[in-house]
């Protein structure tokens, strides 16, 4: 999945909370306000270039 359908995101309002998982140990290392499709992109900043502040820890 890359982004929210359009039913999604109405069903979804204004902001929602989203947490991002580190695969190597399964914890959460990171729990934001997104509004939109802002959690594929944060993954997508993070998943790029593992070394990325874009990890925020």
């Amino acid at each position: 999945m890359d982004r929210f359908s359009e039913k999604s995101l109405l069903s979804l309002g204004d902001y929602y909370v989203y947490g991002l998982i580190d695969p190597r140990n399964k914890q959460i290392f990171y729990i934001g306000k997104g509004t939109n499709n802002r959690v594929f992109e944060h993954e997508r900043e993070s998943l790029g270039s593992p070394d990325s502040e874009k990890l925020k820890r």
